[in-house]
């Protein structure tokens, strides 16, 4: 089993390579069967772990407990998001999305407001004293600057040329640009290091599995 396993990940490894020379029946098969697994999982997960532990399992137990009470509004709503998938009655399907939409956006603003924001600000704060003067003066001047970039003007453009006051607030924009682009760069950089530590991985993959399979085969060779 482990042979089989090694060499279904070998050939699937290099089907994924083959993209590389553009899209083919090779490339397709792999990303189906990786979608396809996938998503079988997923549900097979789904259907265990929550639908049957976290709903019917409590239910079946004991109807009239709260931990039944508390998990029948999530499985209605859920019954009711599955008539999305009929045309005919994908109405029924409007209320759960809505609810679903609406604690969504609820807990964004609140988590970019609690876990984003403040922290920053906080963050922001403590940097003249933890980094010195020099490199707290520049973090605070980088936080106000990118801030300071996303700003909008509402109504129609003026015609007169601008004034000290623009003019001051046009080079602030462009320097908080300056710091979204290095900002930006250190993080495609790391994304471009991270995708090349992964196709580093695969690589040493294939050469383990390509040795494995060597001294799987070299027996009944002979050598």
């Amino acid at each position: 089993m482990e042979i089989a396993g090694l060499v279904i990940g070998v050939v699937l490894t290099l089907a994924i390579f083959t993209y590389l020379v553009g899209d083919n029946s090779f490339y397709r098969l792999a990303l189906y069967l990786f979608i396809g697994v996938l998503v079988g999982y997923s549900l097979g997960i789904a259907l265990h772990d929550v639908v049957y532990k976290m709903a019917l399992a409590k239910i079946f137990a004991n109807p009239l407990s709260n931990e039944a009470r508390a998990v029948l509004f999530p499985l209605v709503l859920g019954i009711m998001l599955l008539f999305k998938g009929f045309p005919r009655y994908a109405y029924v399907g409007r209320f759960p999305l809505a609810y679903l939409l609406g604690v969504g956006t609820a807990v964004a603003v609140g988590g970019a407001l609690v876990g984003t924001l403040v922290p920053q600000i906080g963050a922001t704060g403590q940097a003249l004293r933890t980094l010195g003067p020099l490199d707290g003066l520049l973090v605070v001047a980088g936080t106000i600057l990118a801030l300071l970039t996303f700003t909008f003007r509402t109504g129609q453009a003026r015609q007169e040329p601008p004034g000290m006051r623009e003019r001051i607030a046009k080079t602030l924009r462009a320097t908080g640009q300056l710091f979204l682009l290095f900002a930006f760069g250190a993080a495609f950089a790391g994304a471009l290091t991270a995708s090349l530590s992964a196709l580093i991985g695969r690589i040493r993959y294939l050469v383990e599995a390509a040795d494995k399979l060597w001294l799987f085969i070299s027996p009944y060779l002979g050598w």
